[in-house]
């Protein structure tokens, strides 16, 4: 099962801001809340979040500090992980801060397949307190599974406009009292390998970067096939369900996948090795697709 962004960025950039209400937080079984908080001022440090009355926690390495005194950048990031989300009572994000800053900005977005003991499989960072480096740089993240996803922030002490490097896509990017700028870059990945996390502001100033990668669920694994219509040829982006045999004439739905160009499926995060699975997979249009994989799971490596 891979990572995948269920709902998307939103953000709140109001004065003296320390709430974020999501406009929706979509079901799912393994999911993640990933929060950036960046602000201006002095000694504005975020110590807590919480979601509906569930907390979460900061991730490790974060914050970062970009000059000092009055125009100090800081940016943190933070997660809320499934128990706390299923548990909570409404969808507002609270921010607890040692100091109130007038100029912040709440980004937040909610992943699903995410792995619960290890969520955070990288972490990188790197500020200036000047106006150069532009661009700005993290070191490579090593995307260690294409069932990863990478999202990196940004945070520059004036108003300007943010350009992220491919393969970063820009989600988000918002003023701060006019005073300062904050961008969200996020990369759903189609392979693995060294990843470049690079930002270019418009107008600089000090600022400070970070990004990490989202990790899918370990330890378990994982069953791939291939899908081909009747005649046994390979027939690509067929739509598969996978199902779980219950050993009583029922069957369990339990993840959705894609087949692509090439036939591939890949279904990871399979917890019971013990169990019989069932690949139904179609096409529109096409009334005969074939699966030809043994359905042998393959151990994922921690």
């Amino acid at each position: 099962m891979a990572v995948t962004k269920i709902d998307d960025w939103e953000y709140t950039s109001t004065n003296s801001a320390n709430t974020l209400t999501l406009s929706t937080v979509s079901a799912g079984t393994s999911r993640l809340i990933v929060c950036f908080v960046t602000s201006e001022a002095t000694d504005p440090v975020a110590t807590a979040i919480s979601i509906g009355g569930q907390s979460g926690e900061q991730i490790s390495g974060s914050p970062i500090f970009a000059g000092s005194g009055t125009t100090q950048q800081t940016v943190s990031g933070w997660i809320i992980k499934e128990a706390a989300i299923a548990a909570k009572s409404n969808n507002i994000i609270t921010i607890t801060f040692t100091t109130q800053p007038t100029t912040v900005s709440i980004t937040a977005a909610v992943f699903d397949g995410v792995d619960q003991t290890t969520p955070i499989g990288e972490y990188q960072e790197d500020y200036t307190d000047t106006a150069d480096p532009n661009p700005i740089t993290t070191v490579d993240i090593t995307v260690d599974s294409v069932d990863n996803y990478v999202v990196a922030c940004g945070g520059m002490g004036n108003d300007g406009t943010a350009a992220w490097a491919a393969p970063l896509t820009e989600r988000t990017e918002v003023s701060m009292a006019t005073t300062a700028t904050s961008s969200v870059g996020d990369l759903d990945p189609s392979g693995t390998g060294n990843t470049t996390v690079e930002l270019t502001w418009t107008t600089t100033n000090r600022s400070a970067i970070m990004s990490i990668e989202i990790q899918t669920i370990q330890g378990a694994y994982k069953l791939e096939g291939v899908t081909n219509d009747k005649t046994g040829s390979t027939l690509g982006t067929c739509k598969c369900f996978l199902f779980k045999d219950n050993q009583d004439n029922t069957l369990t739905y339990v993840t959705y996948d894609e087949s692509d160009g090439s036939g591939n499926y890949s279904f990871t995060g399979i917890s019971d090795n013990d169990a019989q699975y069932l690949v139904v997979a179609w096409k529109d249009n096409t009334p005969h697709v074939f699966d030809v994989t043994d359905h042998v799971l393959q151990p994922v490596a921690e």
